[in-house]
């Protein structure tokens, strides 16, 4: 197990993981995300979309609905991409395909599912320590 450490603040609460994303022109983007555990898939800005490497076959264009507020609904481009997660100490993640919902977004949220079908998340607010071991 590899084990990536989070960055953890108390104001705002929360915790950041880096991602690392195969670029379409071979090199790399490195982004931090706030961890969201409630979320299944990772939500990200479209804009990034544009520069990644990524299975255009297997991308859909999908209308989320948002449950009993009107006109909330948002378009999104689903799509699976091969991603690392690291952290500021050098541990880095094997490579692995995550699917990424894009929008039109400014937030930057990593959805917990598809990270946890492969590790565990150790999240420690108060003492400021959290990580994940992921295989």
């Amino acid at each position: 197990m590899t084990r990536i450490s989070l960055r953890i603040t108390q104001s705002p609460p929360e915790a950041e993981v880096m991602i690392r994303f195969l670029r379409a022109d071979g090199g790399w983007l490195y982004i931090t995300a706030t961890v969201d555990t409630g979320a299944e898939i990772t939500f990200l800005p479209i804009d990034l979309l544009a520069i990644l490497a990524y299975d255009t076959v297997n991308t859909a264009h999908l209308t989320v609905e948002r449950a009993g507020v009107k006109k909330a609904d948002y378009e999104v481009v689903e799509t699976s991409i091969l991603v690392q997660i690291e952290d500021e100490f050098g541990n880095v993640s094997q490579p692995f395909t995550m699917p990424i919902w894009f929008g039109q977004t400014s937030v930057r949220l990593f959805g917990m599912t598809n990270a946890l079908e492969r590790g565990v998340l150790h999240l420690d607010m108060q003492a400021l320590s959290g990580y994940i071991d992921i295989p």
